[in-house]
């Protein structure tokens, strides 16, 4: 049975919550470490870990993992969801359309309120919002007069104090190269594989294609200038598929684009909605969508309530749909159009 604690302890306790109101206004720096405390006030180190661990889970400290203990500032809790999305995601059908739209349903369905924001950068808050961050220059200030949480969505949150107010919703881009590239591998093709990607700069891009390098020697690459289908269809306007055997897209534009210019004409494995690959008969390497909206309302109802941990970083695995049917069209060598299945395997 724990012992009861000796009014001396209470009183510095006390004491102690008393400096971190009066140093409210210097939010972030650092507070007494276990043993500076254990020392300053004469009581033993576990003593002196238990008063810590109390003063952070009562918000008084804050305490980053291999960062030490920091004076916490007055926390905020959400009243919405705001989705802080880059202007290129206007785009239907696109990566940030589809969360879009699969938010706005299920916001809905649980009566929050959801709002949309258009941007190049984020640097401020919404009042009383919940920031669900895509594509864009996430400059958090390090520490704020206010704790403020949020998402980042298929990024990695800085390092740093910021980071633990974060979470950051990621896709587990590289496996899904791999993928492609395995679907790929299995055709009986003498040919080599062209892969349209993105922009060079992307990081999930490079993610997938490091993830196509793995299982096939030097693919044919192109890099296309954008995300957008005009992006894609410039960038194979003057392109020839002498010596190539199956199309690895890296994102649905320049799968769209690819079939605008040369039909059926060879196995596509592309990334994105199983819709639109089913439609046009390609593999698919499914962005796992609902997921995703899952874990961000989830995370939001658990803020909104108070949760107080340090954010996590979430991986979500990639699935196939279509990939049955499509292998037994093109191992048949039947080049006319077909309609693939959407059967997850």
């Amino acid at each position: 049975m724990a012992k009861k604690r000796t009014k001396r302890v209470a009183q510095i306790k006390e004491t102690l919550i008393h400096k971190i109101k009066n140093e409210r206004g210097r939010a972030g720096n650092f507070f007494l470490s276990n043993r500076e405390l254990s020392t300053r006030y004469g009581v033993s180190y576990l003593t002196a870990h238990r008063l810590i661990s109390e003063l952070c889970d009562e918000n008084y400290l804050h305490r980053a993992p291999r960062s030490g203990t920091y004076i916490a500032a007055e926390s905020v809790w959400p009243n919405r969801i705001v989705l802080i999305f880059n202007f290129r995601g206007n785009t239907p059908n696109s990566f940030a359309d589809q969360l879009l739209r699969k938010f706005q349903k299920r916001c809905k369905e649980e009566a929050i309120q959801c709002d949309i924001q258009w941007a190049d950068d984020f640097d401020e808050y919404p009042e009383g919002g919940f920031p669900i961050v895509w594509g864009i220059d996430y400059n958090l200030r390090e520490f704020l007069s206010s704790i403020h949480y949020g998402i980042l969505l298929n990024e990695r949150a800085n390092a740093g104090i910021s980071s633990t107010f974060t979470d950051s919703i990621l896709i587990d881009n590289y496996s899904g190269g791999m993928i492609a590239a395995q679907i790929a591998n299995s055709l009986p093709r003498k040919s080599g594989v062209l892969v349209l990607a993105g922009p060079q700069n992307g990081i999930t891009v490079q993610e997938r294609l490091n993830g196509v390098k793995k299982l096939i020697q030097e693919p044919r690459v192109i890099h296309l200038d954008g995300w957008q289908l005009e992006h894609a269809r410039r960038g194979i306007s003057e392109i020839d598929l002498e010596g190539v055997g199956a199309v690895v897209c890296l994102h649905d534009s320049a799968a769209d684009a690819f079939h605008e210019r040369f039909g059926n004409t060879l196995p596509v494995i592309r990334f994105g909605d199983k819709t639109l690959a089913k439609a046009q008969g390609d593999a698919c390497v499914v962005i796992p969508w609902d997921k995703i909206v899952e874990q961000c309302i989830g995370i939001f109802k658990t803020r909104a309530q108070g949760e107080s941990k340090a954010g996590q970083r979430y991986v979500f695995p990639t699935k196939i749909a279509g990939y049955q049917t499509w292998q037994k069209h093109w191992e048949a060598g039947d080049l006319q159009e077909v309609e693939c299945d959407a059967t997850m395997t």
